[in-house]
């Protein structure tokens, strides 16, 4: 009946549990790290998340906002992810999944192959799309397993394509795969279903660029950009981590678009506020890294290059501070 639901959703919830204190605390120093964290800020910061994520009593829903955008660069962060790919909670196995999207692919391979013959169909549909690029290297040993599940996943999803949720993993497999016309049909079929999301405005604008289309990108962008503010002003502290995350990341491909066009102080522009909306991201640092570079204003990068905890947790912010460095 709806009070067993009620309780089973404040259950999964844990509004009411100890641990939410301790959560919203997290929470609201995560929204108030400055634009260029100390290190020990940062580390205070994650090593809070991992102590919650540890344990046993954090609902499980507050596991997967946990998980949601945390770096997985550094051995603590990498030890806790792994954990929660074996979490009893599907849901949180999911979200550990997620966060291993832009993972290398060796690392990928070996932490979530196994995954593919999970007895839970849930898992092998996610776990066959984080793999999906894959399928074109020959050197990756379970083709003949990820070919399988990534015709099951089709299968699935073409099945209910009257769905929104259908249509975007469609587009996400194709995008992996490198199948971009296919990619766009989805997303733009998956907004004829529900008009205006923000992220699937993102993602086609994204898939778009590819397709060398930037100025319908461009125009989608910038409706998806006035979405997503109306979306975190509307957003009560719960929500708020994940609609500020929605609008670093047009943001970010709004600082993107502008640096294809040569305006790159207009992109200097959407990667600050991006950097200022996650300052935990590294690929949003690193953005702003170069496009203050190639305004010439290097020393002035290589500074806050240095300085940021991000550099430590990212190989990529390490081999641009080398070659910086050795110029």
């Amino acid at each position: 009946d709806d009070y067993w639901a009620a309780a089973r959703i404040a259950e999964w919830r844990g509004d009411d549990n100890q641990l939410s204190a301790d959560f919203a605390g997290w929470q609201l120093a995560a929204a108030q790290l400055p634009f260029n964290p100390s290190r020990q800020q940062w580390q205070q910061l994650e090593q809070q998340r991992h102590d919650l994520l540890a344990l046993a009593d954090t609902p499980q829903m507050k596991k997967v906002m946990l998980l949601q955008g945390m770096p997985v660069n550094d051995r603590p962060s990498s030890e806790a992810l792994v954990a929660r790919l074996s979490d009893e909670n599907i849901i949180v196995r999911l979200a550990a999944i997620d966060l291993l999207d832009g993972v290398e692919p060796a690392a990928r391979a070996r932490l979530l192959t196994p995954l593919l013959s999970d007895s839970n169909q849930s898992i092998r549909l996610r776990t066959t799309l984080a793999l999906a690029d894959l399928i074109q290297k020959h050197q990756f040993r379970e083709r003949n397993l990820l070919q399988k599940r990534i015709d099951e996943y089709i299968d699935v999803y073409t099945r209910h394509e009257d769905l929104l949720a259908s249509q975007l993993r469609l587009a996400a497999l194709f995008q992996q795969t490198g199948q971009y016309e296919k990619t766009a049909s989805a997303y733009r079929q998956a907004l004829i279903l529900v008009p205006n999301v923000v992220s699937t405005m993102v993602n086609l604008a994204d898939t778009y660029r590819i397709l060398k289309r930037d100025d319908e990108g461009k125009a989608l962008l910038l409706q998806a950009a006035d979405a997503a503010q109306r979306e975190t002003d509307l957003a009560d502290l719960q929500y708020r981590d994940s609609a500020i995350a929605q609008q670093a990341s047009v943001q970010y491909a709004l600082g993107l678009l502008y640096v294809r066009t040569k305006e790159h102080p207009r992109a200097l522009e959407n990667f600050e506020s991006a950097v200022e909306l996650q300052p935990y991201s590294s690929q949003h640092f690193y953005a702003y890294l170069l496009t203050l570079d190639a305004l010439n204003r290097r020393s002035e990068a290589l500074k806050m290059l240095e300085e940021s905890p991000l550099t430590q947790q990212s190989q990529q912010l390490q081999q641009l501070l080398s070659v910086w460095n050795n110029r």
